[in-house]
């Protein structure tokens, strides 16, 4: 009977744990700190490090001694959104938009468990900027939630289910029952709205781009300031829309349709 090296798989866990742990931090450790983060001996330490610097995974800086994320991390994030080629589309339509409104535009898709991954990002506004990257909690985002009002009933409450709701600020969403009433209320209307719940100050509205199938594949979002948000919400939402159709239609999608 087959068992598995449980060795290796420790060993590949620890790399890929580092590898998370440098890229979210954006910080940079020596081979001591690494040794004690993770209860291993400097010699087993080493090895891994020596293994992650020799394919560009992890840097190290020849002054300090310290390991950062390699290049390697950055060309892997840029592929990513290869694999979605209806991003050449979006973003003809997206820059159009974004110099007219002086807004940032993204374009999201949907991840287990129930995050949005920004695929797109294009920015040439002031709006208090993001600490979270390009991973959003789907139940504190415009984008999130209006992903997962799109997606089966059942997914969506698997995925609460496991969530550790992180209260943001006071207007974070932090039990599956308001999460899963917005949710009704976003596939009613069509469009999602945040208001302060990742970054105070900072508010967002996104729309459904639907693919020919009439099946939802990402959404777009705008982000802007509270205030701005607070004095122009009937336009930011119409504009939004027209945005998401437009997208939608040029891949296809026939709106009378799938009325």
């Amino acid at each position: 009977m087959f068992k598995p090296n449980t060795s290796k798989s420790q060993s590949l866990d620890r790399a890929l744990d580092l590898l998370e742990m440098l890229t979210k931090t954006g910080t940079s450790v020596n081979i001591a700190e690494i040794s004690k983060m993770f209860k291993i001996t400097r010699t087993t330490a080493s090895s891994m490090l020596q293994s992650l610097v020799q394919r560009n995974y992890i840097e190290k800086d020849a002054e300090t001694g310290k390991y950062s994320i390699g290049y390697k991390a950055y060309e892997m994030a840029l592929a990513y959104r290869y694999q979605y080629p209806f991003l050449y589309v979006a973003g003809e339509h997206i820059g159009k938009v974004v110099e007219k409104m002086k807004i940032k535009i993204n374009v999201s898709v949907l991840k287990p468990p129930g995050v949005a991954v920004v695929v797109l990002s294009k920015d040439v506004s002031d709006i208090p900027k993001m600490i979270l990257g390009y991973v959003l909690p789907g139940y504190a985002s415009a984008s999130g939630k209006l992903l997962l009002a799109y997606t089966s009933r059942e997914t969506t409450e698997h995925w609460l289910d496991s969530t550790t709701f992180i209260p943001y600020t006071s207007q974070t969403l932090t039990d599956k029952k308001s999460v899963l009433k917005q949710l009704d209320q976003i596939k009613t209307q069509g469009f999602s709205y945040e208001f302060e719940e990742l970054l105070l100050q900072r508010a967002c509205v996104a729309a459904p781009i639907y693919n020919i199938s009439g099946n939802v594949i990402a959404s777009v979002s705008f982000s802007v300031s509270k205030e701005r948000m607070d004095t122009n919400m009937a336009l930011l939402t119409e504009n939004i829309i027209l945005l998401g159709n437009s997208i939608s239609s040029t891949l296809g999608y026939n709106h009378i349709m799938y009325r």
